[in-house]
């Protein structure tokens, strides 16, 4: 028989790059391998700001390698339920080595009364959360230095290799691979973690429910725009990932989302059902300690809007509203100037040419986003939520500010595991994003270590 090897680890994003970590810093003998569809770490710190599809798979995932903000704590971002003392020992394990790679990054801490102060005020509620940043152009550094302990390790990678199939024996499983021109092989393991990410989510969870019955059920699924405004000073100031949102009386709730303080719209393709769909997206690149940081002069952050149990915007609709903008751009973002969202009128190139903020995502389509009548009156709600916003930080919400269309996140279904990660099958483990379980670098990563933990313990 081939290679055994003691795990494989199917992604290469936060969750499945801190299990690989732990794993082989505890048991340095331990025969480990990786896998990833997206390219190895030096393809993407060249070429990823000009791949679509490089920014969201590949060594260093989606989260970890586009803006680089750690949220932390666990009170956001995740599903989980961790005494507060484990929390604490994984937080720091996460924090102390991504900052041991990088030294530019910056932390804040927002405080209790802030929180009091806004809502008090303004009638919006506000997570004082602590959070550090590292910024896109640090990233490319810190993980380049991470993948070289990786390696150095001794873990077998396997990168523009994407998992097809898995099969169980008595005493290991067969993870079944194959390369972009089609060749397959098959690795043997004893156990599987798979760290799939967002968008292979839907993937797993049908997988595994075909394979081995192993059940899974939805979460609540935000969906929006987000917005490229005029520098967010005030919002700045009270964190460097601000958490602000309200609750409406049919119990949906609507939120701030992957705040850029001095960032860029970026557009994510994401492979679903055969078709590459765009998100999207942004990044800050750079910090303080950084001497650039003056150079961009706009912020960005998403306004998602949460769905209700009675009527979940499930990853059916989540999928037709990216399939929409994609049949309307022909693959591009939609975007739209404030002023016009507020007249239901479309923006068109001529508009956005003389607009004072100028799209930092030049391939954007000028069109309608508020004629597409999203769900829940999700127009109306957005209009008041960014009018109670515009007076903390008058900056984020002019006629001349830009939205773009779609966001969705939260699509993914929560696979059934234990309090370990593992699924009813023995030595089968789900983590991050791709379990349903987190959302974010820092929560994805507490799930890489907790699977690892339990392999460790056993």
């Amino acid at each position: 028989m081939s290679k055994v090897y003691d795990a494989v680890i199917v992604g290469a994003g936060a969750a499945g790059m801190f299990a690989a970590h732990k794993l082989l810093e505890s048991a340095p003998n331990m025969k480990l391998a990786i896998v990833d569809k997206g390219k190895d770490i030096k393809a993407r710190a060249l070429h990823y700001e000009h791949d679509p599809e490089g920014l969201i798979s590949g060594a260093g995932g989606s989260g970890l390698f586009s803006d680089g903000k750690l949220v932390l704590t666990l009170q956001a971002g995740g599903k989980l339920s961790i005494p507060e003392e484990r929390a604490n020992r994984y937080l720091s394990y996460i924090d102390s080595l991504l900052t041991s790679l990088d030294g530019a990054s910056v932390v804040k801490e927002a405080s209790e009364e802030d929180a009091t102060d806004i809502r008090e005020k303004y009638g919006l509620l506000f997570k004082p959360l602590k959070v550090r940043h590292l910024g896109s152009h640090n990233l490319k550094k810190a993980l380049l230095n991470y993948w070289q302990k990786i390696d150095e390790m001794g873990a077998k990678t396997y990168f523009e290799k994407e998992v097809v199939n898995l099969d169980n024996t008595s005493d290991h499983w067969r993870v079944f691979i194959k390369d972009r021109s089609g060749r397959k092989k098959s690795l043997n393991a004893t156990r599987v973690i798979f760290a799939v990410g967002k968008e292979k989510s839907i993937w797993l969870s049908r997988l595994l429910d075909r394979l081995y019955k192993i059940s899974s059920f939805p979460n609540r699924t935000y969906f929006g725009v987000r917005l490229e405004t005029f520098l967010a000073k005030e919002l700045s100031k009270l964190s460097l990932d601000p958490k602000l949102f309200m609750y409406f009386n049919d119990d949906t709730k609507i939120k701030t989302h992957c705040f850029n303080r001095r960032g860029e719209v970026l557009k994510l393709n994401y492979s679903f059902n055969n078709s590459r769909l765009p998100l999207a997206g942004g990044h800050s690149p750079f910090t303080e300690k950084n001497k650039s940081m003056d150079s961009i002069t706009r912020t960005s952050f998403a306004v998602l809007l949460g769905d209700t149990p009675e009527d979940p915007f499930d990853f059916n609709r989540a999928f037709a509203y990216m399939k929409r903008i994609h049949d309307i751009t022909r693959g591009k973002l939609l975007v739209q100037r404030v002023g016009d969202f507020k007249c239901d009128r479309p923006t068109t190139m001529k508009t956005l040419e003389r607009n004072e903020i100028k799209p930092s995502l030049e391939k954007a389509v000028p069109g309608n986003i508020a004629g597409l009548d999203l769900p829940f009156n999700f127009n109306t709600k957005f209009l008041e939520f960014m009018d109670k916003l515009s007076k903390i930080d008058s900056n984020v919400f002019t006629d001349d500010t830009l939205i773009y269309s779609p966001v969705v996140e939260w699509w993914m279904s929560r696979i059934n595991t234990d309090e370990n990660m593992e699924t009813e099958m023995k030595g089968l483990y789900v983590i991050g994003d791709g379990a349903g379980v987190s959302q974010g670098i820092v929560y994805s990563a507490v799930t890489g270590l907790i699977a690892a933990e339990s392999i460790l313990n056993s």
